[in-house]
């Protein structure tokens, strides 16, 4: 039996709201809408989350948190048109650390938790914080930079390390469970580029790429079959625009590529690492931060 969830989560990279600003935001969940409010002051924290439309019980949910709570976002995580609520909270210190926590709405009429599950000792080694969690897909992919002896905060030099999830049904509760853990960027990641590519990524088939500006936030998934499929956030989280067509990658130098669409501009990419690029969008001056992020692991 299916069920939407509502995971709380830490960040993306887009539309965040400074630590220390009180949090109040709506969100549309397709026939039920959520109110998410918090006052992200001192020491501890308490989220209030309001639905309203859901078919049994409507009751606002209380939750405490030691952090700010810095952005909001619905993604139907299952396929099941009820989507999932998620919310990130980050540590206001250098290492941005972050929390997660889940909630179902089984199927449009109430919230329940989920579990999700931590990760063992062993893969978290050379964490410092800086996490971003995502959905992609039907994956929600954890991951943060991998920090070895002597790196400084701002510049880790271990790669990526992810971690991907797969909702399950639990006996008491629905679970994250983790599916794959995987290394990107590393010393030991043979898969994710190769010498002749640089830094840049081998393929993108099976990823999403996304970036922001102060409008929105946007979103490339990219399939195996040659296509892609382009949506459109507004910074309120409501989808804008969304669009699919066929597109060209291409490895132009070592660290550098080019993706063509049908109906897109061209983005040019030079890649610091598999999964992290800079570039700019064809007839668009300005630079942005482009994060991909992989489901398949390789």
């Amino acid at each position: 039996m299916k069920a939407s969830c509502l995971a709380i989560l830490l960040p993306f990279v887009l539309a965040l709201t400074c630590v220390g600003e009180p949090f109040d935001q709506t969100l549309d969940g397709d026939g039920f809408t959520v109110l998410v409010t918090a006052p992200n002051a001192g020491d501890h924290n308490t989220v209030i989350i309001t639905p309203s439309g859901l078919l049994s019980v409507n009751d606002p949910l209380e939750v405490p948190a030691e952090s700010p709570l810095t952005r909001a976002f619905l993604a139907d995580m299952d396929g099941d048109n009820s989507p999932e609520l998620f919310l990130i909270f980050t540590n206001p210190g250098s290492g941005s650390y972050g929390e997660a926590l889940a909630f179902c709405t089984n199927r449009k009429k109430s919230l329940t938790p989920i579990v999700i599950q931590k990760p063992e000792e062993k893969d978290l080694s050379g964490y410092l914080g800086h996490d971003e969690y995502e959905v992609v897909e039907n994956t929600f992919v954890r991951r943060f930079p991998v920090y070895n002896k002597g790196d400084v905060n701002a510049a880790p030099t271990g790669g990526w390390r992810q971690f991907q999830y797969k909702l399950k049904p639990g006996e008491a509760s629905w679970q994250m469970k983790i599916d794959r853990v995987a290394s990107f960027g590393g010393a030991d990641d043979a898969n994710s580029s190769s010498p002749e590519h640089g830094m840049a990524p081998s393929a993108l088939a099976g990823s999403q790429m996304k970036y922001a500006d102060n409008h929105g936030h946007y979103v490339y998934t990219f399939f195996e079959d040659g296509l892609y499929r382009f949506a459109s956030m507004s910074q309120n989280e409501t989808a804008a625009d969304s669009r699919e067509g066929r597109y060209t990658y291409a490895v132009k130098s070592a660290g550098g590529a080019t993706i063509t669409f049908d109906h897109e501009p061209a983005i040019r990419l030079l890649f610091s690492d598999p999964l992290n690029a800079t570039g700019t969008i064809e007839g668009d001056d300005r630079t942005y931060s482009f994060r991909i992020y992989r489901s398949d692991g390789e």
